[in-house]
């Protein structure tokens, strides 16, 4: 009997939209449902006049984002195990069927997740753990780097009514949180196999690196409110369980975007004062453009495992020393 049912997510998201359909119509396995939920799109969502695949519902909401639109799909869904598919996605034909026998294989999995294809116009994730990998590594692997998507996810949908639904008040990051709360009562398990694919478009390019890190440090705060525990459980020493959001602060800084390095570097030292070689780079980031396009090597390039404070002000001298006398 179909078994699961399909949430779509729609917000001006028509271009697209019915490629995701065509992807679940061509299934091997047939769903149970398809809900689309259309969150106050500009121009309401319509979908195929002649659909012929599973019983297809569409929910037309005031915009409310994300989060709660997969919320309201949630709500409404009766399949054993529900599947997200972002309105700009899509996935092989075999991709139902198979991460429904990965779940019906081991009862302890609560979810299950594809690997993404790579290829023109789509993004690859990764990297990929192996598909045997413990309960304990999977956590720390995932709280450093999310690598998979909502849309390459099946749950069970009685473990997902039972730890909640998706937290609308985050910013960013939602799916990772509410992930957590099932890897708290059970584990993923991967199908190894490239079957989800996540386009890459211009229109996903909104909102600022700035905007984009704040958000998701209220949403690591969130988790590890609830789950840090845990992760110190699986490895994560406690002096080291921010370094997740400090990797991508410094990202923000290696890529030269000043203008959202300094707050996100200011925010990060004020909570962490004794980090000199973050501090080395909030002073690097606030020199002149012309100071700044002549520092390399290690200010740059990040710091080194194990430099002390003593040694990161170093490369900080170093580095801006021959800077400052061309500016001279």
């Amino acid at each position: 009997m179909p078994a699961t049912t399909v949430i779509i997510p729609c917000y001006n998201g028509q271009a697209y939209l019915p490629a995701a359909l065509a992807s679940v119509r061509a299934q091997t396995r047939l769903a149970h449902e398809v809900i689309v939920v259309d969150d106050g799109s500009t121009e309401p969502v319509t979908v195929p006049a002649d659909w012929d695949g599973p019983p297809l519902r569409l929910i037309r909401t005031k915009n409310q984002g994300l989060p709660t639109a997969r919320n309201t799909a949630l709500e409404a869904a009766t399949g054993e195990f529900v599947a997200y598919l972002d309105s700009d996605d899509w996935w092989h034909p075999d991709k139902l069927a198979k991460q429904e026998d990965a779940l019906r294989a081991d009862p302890t999995a609560v979810a299950s997740y594809t690997r993404c294809g790579e290829g023109d116009g789509q993004f690859g994730f990764g990297p990929y753990p192996p598909a045997d990998v413990t309960a304990d590594d999977f956590l720390v692997m995932f709280w450093n780097h999310s690598f998979f998507p909502p849309s390459s996810v099946l749950a069970r949908r009685d473990v997902t009514d039972r730890v909640g639904r998706f937290d609308a008040s985050l910013p960013q990051g939602e799916d990772v949180e509410h992930f957590f709360r099932l890897l708290a009562v059970g584990r993923f398990v991967q199908v190894p196999e490239p079957l989800t694919h996540y386009r890459v478009h211009a229109g996903q390019m909104t909102g600022s690196p700035l905007k984009k890190l704040r958000g998701w440090k209220a949403t690591r705060t969130a988790i590890l409110r609830q789950h840090a525990d845990r992760l110190v459980t699986a490895g994560v020493r406690p002096d080291k369980l921010w370094d997740a959001h400090r990797n991508q602060v410094l990202l923000s800084f290696y890529r030269r975007q000043f203008a959202a390095a300094r707050p996100l570097l200011w925010d990060y030292w004020k909570d962490h004062p004794t980090d000199v070689q973050v501090l080395a780079r909030l002073l690097v980031a606030w020199l002149p453009a012309k100071l700044v396009s002549g520092v390399r090597g290690g200010v740059t390039a990040g710091p080194r495992p194990g430099q002390s404070a003593a040694g990161a002000w170093d490369a900080v001298f170093r580095e801006l020393g021959p800077s400052l006398s061309r500016s001279a």
